[in-house]
This record gives C-alpha cells, structure tokens and sequence, in this order.
C-alpha cells in the first residue's frame, strides 16, 4: 500500500513538474505497465520534457517519435556473433535453467551452417540435464556438424583441439538456479579455462521484473558481454529486456520467438523492441 502511495504520489509531483499532457500521461503509464525500473523512465521522460516544446508534449505523435527515438538510444548497440577471417570465433552461453540455451544453440548452429555455410561445431557442457547431451547430438546429426562433450576440465583442451579448424565454436553449459553459487562457480571454471571470445547470457522474456535483477547479479562474475532473450512470443511485457540492458551494460544480440530450428531466431533489434514497449507491434 505504501509502495502503491508513493508512486501515486511520485506520478503527481511529475505531473506537475513537468506540466504532463494527459497524452504524455498516457505514455508515461504505458511504460510503467511495461515494468520498466522506474528511476529509467524518470531518467527517459525528463530528456524528452526537456526536448520538446511545451506545445509539442501535447502532440501524441510527436511525443511517440521523440520517446521510442530516446528508447533505441537507451538500448544502445546490437552485436550478434561476428565470424573471424583468421581464426575461429568460440562463443559460450550461459543462464538459469529453462530458459532456451540448448534450442537457441541449435538454432545458431543452423543458421551459420545453412545460410551463411561456415563450419560450426558444438561443444556441451551440459551433463547434469537429462537428455541434453542427447539433444544437441540430435541436432548435431540433422546438420551433420561435430558434437564433443565435456564431463569435466580435463576434457576442455582435447575438446577444443578436435574443433580447431571450425570458423565458429557454439558451447553450451549447465544451466542453475542463480541463487546456486557453487553451480555458478564450476561454470566459471569452466569459462576460465576455456576462454571465449564472447559470454553470451541467455534470458527470457518471460521472467518476472523482480527476479531479473537477482539473476543478473548472481551470474555478473562471469563477465558476460551480451544478452540473448528468448521466448519473446509469451509475452506482452518488454519492459524487462530495457530492465537488463541498463542493469548489466551489455549489448543485445538475438531474440528467439517460438521453437522451430533454425527460423525462430533474428538479430535483436532496438526500434522494434522500443515500438513493443510502446504499443506499436507485438509477437503475441
């Protein structure tokens, strides 16, 4: 009730301080439902305010424009995986359990294989989920691509040496509960010793905005520098994806929509993440 009554009561010393428009009280609100961190949506409408001319904060479509314009500067640069020419590129995956890694691998794993023709080659570490390593060799046979499997670090240099010459390197690992440090930390050994190029941190769309902040902590000693977000079709609530953006400093790279191998998988994009937080289009 307190929590309910200060946000109340923060909307209206908003509302006065920056004359809202019942317009740009709508927006404001959209946002709020999209569970947005609110210190972000002060920080996002005090620039547009500050922007627009006091006319101009009672034109919907101009306040539109200026508020999704400042969102894609919020989310900042997108990075999908990057190949290079003169050696292979290995790019390891990590995050809670369910929430997609192994498919969003596979899907990966697809899509440099059959559209881009690179040699790819999969690496599990995943030997705690049933039938994960059974998994990516099912997928690894459909595209008939190398799977080894790592049982513990002293497979981690014979794993790599059998993958040398591949242009990309997709490894999976054991996904936990956050709230599991001793699991956390036997994956951190794992990064350590086999140092990727890239840590890619995989989250869902579906996750509720309290818990976003606990995961993305307890997983930040392992220095991942992006983020994948799957399951973005079950769900109309983006607000989240801005939530980790901002929090961990990391740059998106894919969003996965659906189950299919390899199609449902696209390179992040920030205008159409900021058109779904603002009501433009949605997955669902």
């Amino acid at each position: 009730m307190i929590k309910n009554l200060y946000s109340n009561h923060l909307q209206k010393s908003l509302v006065s301080e920056w004359g809202f428009s019942p317009v740009f009280e709508m927006f404001y609100k959209k946002m709020m439902a999209m569970e947005i961190n609110e210190e972000l949506i002060n920080s996002i409408f005090s620039k547009v305010s500050q922007a627009l001319k006091p006319e101009e904060l009672k034109d919907e479509n101009v306040l539109f424009t200026t508020i999704k314009n400042e969102l894609i500067s919020q989310i900042g640069k997108i990075e999908p995986i990057h190949l290079s020419e003169d050696k292979n590129v290995i790019v390891a995956f990590i995050g809670p359990t369910g929430v997609g890694k192994t498919t969003t691998i596979a899907k990966l794993a697809a899509k440099f294989t059959l559209y881009h023709e690179k040699k790819v080659a999969m690496i599990t570490a995943d030997t705690f989920r049933v039938g994960a390593i059974e998994q990516l060799k099912t997928y690894g046979e459909l595209l008939e691509i190398p799977v080894e499997v790592i049982y513990g670090n002293d497979d981690i240099k014979t794993a790599l040496n059998r993958v040398k010459g591949y242009d990309l390197v997709l490894i999976d690992t054991m996904g936990s509960s956050p709230n599991n440090k001793m699991q956390i930390k036997k994956v951190k050994s794992l990064l350590d010793a086999v140092n990727p190029t890239d840590i890619y941190m995989v989250i869902s769309a579906t996750t509720k905005s309290r818990d976003i902040g606990d995961i993305l902590n307890n997983y930040k000693e392992l220095n991942f520098n992006k983020l994948i977000i799957t399951k973005l079709d079950e769900t109309r609530t983006y607000g989240t994806i801005m939530n980790a953006v901002k929090m961990t400093d990391s740059n998106l790279s894919y969003f996965t929509v659906g189950q299919n191998v390899p199609d449902d998988i696209e390179i992040a994009s920030a205008e159409k993440l900021a058109g779904m937080i603002l009501g433009e289009n949605t997955y669902v």
